[in-house]
């Protein structure tokens, strides 16, 4: 590899190091995690050495409702905010919901870290394996077995590679997903926060994330119609977490070059089709014209600085077959 060659490399890895901390990754990997802000990161609660969102509760779009007994962080979506443990807990005290605040304060277990030669040898698993000489923590141990059962052919190899992990409340496990995939999720999550303001659902994000792991997909545009009751939640998410992404690698002088324009990357809604103008010089000029109106509607980034003649007055983007506004 020639040295400049190796310096590039390294610079790669430096502006992704916040997304993939020493994982491994290919430059066009490492030019969509670029694009991630280390501080958004922060925020949302991203581990770039496990590859895990621990989403905290108080984001406004992130976030989520959890258990009201003191020391206890489950997410609790009930309508007494009392997750099904510390229900467990009321019951064995022959207490009533009521009586919460008679139950003693949970403390939190501190996560000890488990070596490798002793972690489940399922991919997306951190945990410890059941028995010091076997191969599965002891959840991962009962889902094989239930596998087995429904397919006695199962490709255990596979199995490992795709099983989805035992994930606590607010984690989003990204283990074992394609550097690709997650790159897009995160870059789509920071677009779909910061631009839209849409909310995301935990529990939605995490079972969108196992099912990628489970079609090993490479990019998320190998994600189809999976047939279930939430498809048609993950195809939204899926458009909406591709095009904020691609978006977030656009810029006004990589748009001008398409004929079809994002206005999103102009700072406005919608899209220019010049598609329709089969003239190349006419279909040209059109979109100088339209790059112009855009200043003139308040573009608030920089825009190409090649322009042809002088704005028509009045100009009409109609045959470019699009909306400004």
């Amino acid at each position: 590899m020639s040295a400049a060659r190796v310096r590039v490399t390294a610079r790669a890895a430096a502006r992704c190091e916040h997304v993939f901390a020493d994982h491994h990754v290919n430059a066009e990997t490492a030019r969509w995690a670029a694009r991630i802000d280390a501080e958004f990161l922060a925020e949302v609660g991203w581990d770039a050495s496990t590859l895990v969102l621990v989403l905290p509760p108080e984001h406004p779009l992130l976030g989520r409702p959890v258990c009201r007994v003191a020391g206890c962080a489950t997410t609790a979506a009930t309508r007494e905010r009392i997750c099904f443990s510390c229900r467990r807990r009321l019951a064995d005290r022959r207490l009533d919901i009521a009586d919460v605040d008679q139950l003693p304060a949970l403390v939190p277990a501190s996560a000890k870290p488990v070596d490798e030669d002793e972690a489940c040898l399922v991919t997306a698993c951190g945990r410890a394996r059941r028995h010091a000489d076997g191969t599965y923590c002891d959840a991962h141990q009962q889902r094989l077995r239930a596998a087995r059962s429904m397919d006695p052919g199962l490709d255990e190899r596979r199995w490992r590679r795709t099983a989805a992990p035992v994930s606590g409340s607010g984690e989003v496990n990204m283990h074992g997903l394609a550097p690709m995939a997650i790159a897009q999720v995160l870059l789509g999550l920071q677009q779909r926060c910061n631009l839209t303001g849409v909310k995301t659902r935990e529990s939605d994000l995490r079972v969108f994330c196992n099912e990628l792991r489970e079609l090993q997909a490479s990019t998320l545009a190998d994600y189809g119609d999976r047939g279930h009751d939430r498809a048609g939640t993950f195809a939204a998410m899926v458009n909406a977490l591709t095009s904020q992404a691609s978006r977030a690698l656009s810029s006004p002088e990589t748009e001008i070059g398409k004929d079809v324009w994002d206005l999103g990357v102009f700072g406005h809604n919608g899209f220019l089709d010049f598609t329709t103008i089969t003239q190349r010089w006419l279909r040209e000029t059109a979109k100088r014209w339209a790059a112009d109106e855009l200043v003139v509607l308040g573009n608030p980034v920089r825009v190409c600085d090649v322009r042809v003649c002088a704005r028509p007055v009045g100009f009409q983007n109609s045959a470019a077959g699009g909306d400004l506004g």
